[in-house]
């Protein structure tokens, strides 16, 4: 996943982000073994590039390091601050894998789901572009 030439891209130090033109935020992760403080970094980009709104995002984790527990449990606490929906893919079978795995046993607080191709994701990811979310709005996994 490489984003258009017309394309904003924003760097970090775990990912290369930038929306498209439907308005979905774009990500490839970078080899780099994720933190709490890393992520709180990258959330707070997330949140300025997004002009303080929740988005979608289309996240490509086949370079992805594992995170420990508590990052990922962050993850869940904080993300859905930031995201409506997350779909994620990867080239690497173990990847996609793994990640299964672990949305199996921790179930995403935000629509989530693992796909095989990005078009699939996409369209997956349209349907929560216009949703507003309430306060007391509980998601599930996808």
């Amino acid at each position: 996943m490489r984003p258009p030439g017309n394309a904003e891209v924003f760097e970090h130090q775990l990912a290369t982000l930038w929306f498209d033109e439907e308005g979905i935020l774009h990500s490839v992760t970078k080899p780099v073994r994720g933190s709490i403080e890393t992520m709180r970094e990258l959330f707070a980009l997330t949140h300025k590039i997004a002009d303080n709104q929740k988005v979608c995002l289309l996240s490509d984790v086949t370079s992805a390091q594992p995170l420990d527990k508590q990052t990922r449990d962050y993850i869940g606490l904080e993300g859905p601050k930031y995201y409506k929906a997350v779909a994620l893919f990867s080239h690497s079978v173990l990847g996609k894998f793994v990640i299964n795995i672990l949305m199996a046993l921790q179930k995403p607080p935000i629509p989530a789901k693992m796909f095989n191709d990005e078009d699939e994701a996409k369209k997956w990811l349209k349907h929560y572009m216009d949703k507003v979310d309430t306060p007391s709005q509980t998601f599930g996994a996808a």
